[in-house]
């Protein structure tokens, strides 16, 4: 598949996730590389496909230190994951949150995160003469945070219409803290793609 095999070319492998399989059904691991969260559940996202790639940006890749930390340019967000269906395909920008945030973080994040993707497609653009970036890619971002424990606001981890194609209108998931750190919070697919395309 194209987009999938260019993606291919352009990172190295170590830096390549590539889906599990549990009875013929495929999922990736999201864990918070941050070690002061340690409440912070491992979260199995179960797909639609096999055809996926994910890259952790964020502690993977050393920030870029020829660019000013000033507004968050140097930040990313968690992960990045590539999904090719038949008719469309995804980029997915995930943050894991476990403790307080501000939004405008982030959204920085998210910005850096799609600079990113930017900057990689101009180089399979130049050297394959591939772009990631058609009428058929589609953009998700997402943030998964840990819940309070106060009652639920309306409509944060209910399927969406999958309006979430900005930084700056990221959907919010929440997941329920855990005493035991070893127990694994479910999530679908389309609680970050949105069940209907805007």
């Amino acid at each position: 598949m194209p987009f999938l095999e260019n993606i291919r070319t352009l990172f190295e492998k170590k830096f390549i996730l590539h889906p599990m399989e549990d009875n013929g059904i495929w999922f990736f691991f999201l864990e918070e590389s941050d070690p002061s969260a340690k409440n912070f559940p491992k979260c199995r996202l179960w797909l639609k496909t096999r055809h996926a790639l994910m890259i952790k940006l964020d502690g993977m890749f050393p920030p870029p230190d020829y660019f000013t930390e000033q507004g968050g340019k140097r930040t990313r967000c968690d992960y990045l994951l590539f999904i090719e269906e038949e008719d469309a395909a995804y980029f997915l920008f995930i943050e894991l949150k476990s403790g307080n945030f501000k939004k405008s973080q982030i959204e920085h994040k998210f910005v850096g995160s799609n600079c990113f993707v930017d900057y990689c497609n101009s180089i399979l653009l130049g050297f394959n003469g591939f772009s990631l970036i058609t009428d058929v890619t589609e953009k998700r971002f997402v943030v998964i945070s840990l819940s309070s424990g106060r009652k639920r606001a309306s409509g944060r981890t209910n399927i969406h219409n999958g309006s979430n194609t900005e930084p700056a209108k990221a959907h919010y998931i929440q997941v329920e803290r855990k005493q035991n750190i070893y127990l694994t919070q479910d999530l679908n697919i389309k609680q970050l793609i949105g069940e209907n395309r805007p």
